[in-house]
């Protein structure tokens, strides 16, 4: 009997399963989940919670909602800048006005330095401002303003100010704080730009406002007010840029309201020619301090002539 060689037997490997159905299913509940919170995400884009999940709602310096006291201080220095734009001989031109005042609150006295200038504004740039005369000098107590002679050697003019002209120099009115510029409208709007800069030797918080000047009021009702020499001076749609910085006191070191000239020029002063017409206002607060400033009061003066009264030499 002739022997045989058993052949090995040939197993098939199985076939792959087919894929199980309850991964379909997942993959299903993935994208209705997806769609669900994408309009979830739609329904809740404008409100609080969905300006904080998209990173919105969170400020790294929020401004308070309550008042702060003024500090105490026995003197101050600050500068108020007045810009007016206006057709000078024919050229658009811009106007400086610029008052430095150094005040002792203790004594009631204060000396303001005045500057004029103005430049030409050319191809909507304004240029270098040049003086159109020399600074003057003025004094104040609370009943009078004097202004030096005509010479180094000649008595100082005293005039009487009963309508309390300097009365706001004189009582820390020009000092603001943090309450009489944020006002609720002013707090509720977006800064487009907050720095943090030192000025003068002091540390500064800077928020820098944009808004529509027809939108003026409403974006900022304590910063109209201060700036209501602007009022009516341009297009409803004229930028206006503001900046406000405040110490760590909250006391408002800086104030800038910046109405763009060139709608004032086209709104106001090209239709009427001649006429200045504001549309900058500047605050810098130089200086609070304990120590009064030394200002006298000059004693060799006279009282201003008035109605061709004879000049009375004062006691």
């Amino acid at each position: 009997m002739l022997a045989t060689t058993a052949q090995p037997s040939v197993v098939k490997p199985p076939e792959d399963p087919p894929a199980p159905k309850r991964r379909r299913k997942r993959l299903i509940a993935l994208a209705i989940a997806l769609v669900i919170l994408a309009v979830a995400a739609v329904a809740l884009r404008n409100t609080p919670v969905g300006q904080r999940i998209a990173g919105h709602g969170y400020d790294t310096n929020p401004l308070p909602v309550h008042a702060f006291a003024l500090p105490a201080f026995a003197g101050a220095q600050y500068t108020l800048t007045y810009q007016d734009v206006a057709i000078d001989n024919g050229l658009a031109t811009n106007f400086w006005f610029t008052e430095h005042d150094e005040i002792d609150f203790a004594t009631e006295t204060a000396k303001a330095t005045l500057d004029f200038a103005k430049a030409p504004i050319i191809g909507g740039t304004i240029s270098t401002p040049r003086s159109t005369s020399p600074s003057q000098q003025q004094l104040i107590d609370e009943r009078s303003m004097y202004e030096p002679g005509a010479t180094a050697t000649d008595a100082w003019i005293r005039t009487p100010h009963p309508s309390g002209v300097w009365s706001a120099v004189l009582n820390k009115s020009e000092i603001y704080m943090y309450q009489d510029v944020f006002d609720p409208a002013l707090r509720e709007q977006h800064p487009s730009k907050v720095v943090h800069e030192v000025r003068h030797g002091t540390a500064l918080t800077t928020y820098t406002y944009t808004f529509a000047y027809g939108d003026f009021y409403e974006s900022a009702p304590h910063l109209f007010n201060l700036a209501r020499a602007v009022d009516g001076n341009a297009a409803d749609d004229a930028k206006v840029t503001a900046t406000v910085s405040v110490d760590d006191h909250w006391v408002v070191r800086y104030l800038d309201v910046d109405v763009d000239h060139a709608s004032v020029l086209e709104h106001r002063a090209k239709v009427d020619v001649g006429t200045k017409y504001p549309y900058r206002i500047t605050l810098d607060l130089i200086s609070i301090t304990d120590q009064p400033a030394a200002i006298t009061i000059p004693i060799n003066v006279v009282d201003q002539q008035v109605d061709d009264s004879s000049t009375t030499v004062a006691p």
